[in-house]
């Protein structure tokens, strides 16, 4: 294909990678508010710290086990009409939830609210490479970042809303998702299409199984990123709680986990550089050693120390974002969205199950002994990074 069309061929894509984009952000959006206002759930209907931990890991668990089935199933299907009714679905579930006045009923809502992301995020990388084929690097990073920089918002406008205005107030918030639903009809993404396995680049290679080698390494990645996502998750669940025995006030720590997700998102742009650099493996070292140190620091230190410890705790956790995704797609070349569904989809839901014995953890020992605690799945992650190859086409 001629460059200068090739060129041009992605630059008339770009209007629906950015409403494509938009759609991953209001998803994530969403996606975000659940975990920061679960301190005012918790308060509104006398949650225990166990009763968190169960919301935030079956919600992350709806938004994140399903997701290598369906990348499986979007590696053979394209079927982007599912990308609108995805955000419609998210925004309309996750809003409702600040009438509900059951516990139980509560969990149900963030579940069926969920099961959106498990959707979007696989079907939404997949169509995001394949509008930029011919820069596929390019696409998915645009698609990636603008979605990140949605969880930094959310508690910084959710927070503050359910405050002041009572949980009643986020049913408002279901107008913009409504609202990029209707763009990204109007651009076209619902006719995004051809973004099938049989379509991509990888159509080249061996059509033989999966080697059992790459399940292999695929499997440490799954590890290595569920623990990331336990430490994720963990922050922006209980960071509040911590901080509210240090003196903090919750609605002034919905601006510090603001500001903790706005690094965490240059820290995934940053560890992408550094990855293609100075190699995936030593990335997952570095950040995890380091993410360990500041950890140490939030729990022991008080004031802007501890709040600077906890922003760059969340920073270099997700700096090895973009090399986990790489990694698993080079060792599943003919499932590259499977993969992308593994480190994304089960990782997280793992990740969810270790958030849910941290709450449970937190109501037996104290919370800042629940955060010493992570020191250890931090411990076996560093170490299942020093038995990663260093090539990346090992196991392939």
């Amino acid at each position: 294909m001629d460059k200068t069309y090739a060129l041009s061929h992605d630059s008339r894509n770009m209007p629906r990678l950015l409403a494509l984009s938009a759609g991953h952000f209001m998803n994530d959006f969403y996606f975000g508010i659940v975990h920061p206002t679960l301190y005012i759930f918790a308060q509104a209907l006398s949650l225990t710290m166990g009763q968190q931990g169960f919301i935030a890991f079956a919600f992350n668990a709806s938004g994140t086990w399903l997701q290598p089935f369906i990348g499986f199933i979007v590696d053979r299907h394209g079927r982007t009409w599912l990308l609108l009714l995805s955000v419609v679905w998210i925004s309309f579930w996750i809003c409702i939830s600040g009438i509900v006045t059951s516990y139980y009923l509560l969990v149900l809502v963030f579940i069926l609210g969920g099961t959106a992301s498990a959707l979007y995020h696989p079907l939404g990388s997949a169509a995001a490479i394949k509008l930029m084929d011919n820069r596929e690097g390019t696409g998915l990073s645009v698609f990636m970042t603008i979605g990140s920089f949605a969880v930094a918002v959310s508690p910084a406008l959710a927070v503050p809303t359910a405050i002041n205005f009572g949980l009643k107030g986020l049913v408002y918030f279901m107008i913009p998702g409504f609202v990029t639903a209707g763009i990204m009809y109007a651009v076209g993404v619902h006719r995004i299409d051809g973004f099938s396995s049989g379509d991509t680049k990888t159509d080249n290679l061996p059509a033989s199984g999966i080697k059992p080698a790459s399940i292999f390494w695929v499997s440490v990645l799954v590890l290595i990123s569920s623990v990331r996502a336990w430490i994720r998750i963990s922050l922006a669940t209980f960071g509040v709680n911590l901080f509210v025995t240090k003196s903090v006030d919750p609605a002034f720590f919905a601006y510090v986990l603001s500001f903790q997700l706005l690094f965490s998102s240059m820290g995934t742009l940053v560890g992408g550089y550094l990855s293609d650099t100075h190699g995936s493996r030593k990335v997952l070292i570095v950040s995890i050693m380091f993410a360990a140190l500041f950890l140490l620091l939030m729990v022991h230190t008080t004031g802007i120390p501890a709040m600077a410890a906890f922003v760059l705790t969340g920073a270099l956790n997700a700096v090895p974002n973009s090399a986990n995704i790489v990694m698993a797609r080079s060792f599943l070349p003919n499932n590259s969205t499977f993969a992308t569904g593994l480190i994304m989809g089960l990782g997280a839901g793992l990740g969810g199950i270790g958030t849910l014995y941290h709450g449970y953890l937190a109501d037996t020992v104290g919370i800042v002994s629940s955060f010493l605690f992570l020191l250890i799945p931090l411990a076996v992650s560093c170490i299942l990074s020093l038995i990663l190859p260093r090539s990346l086409s090992v196991g392939a």
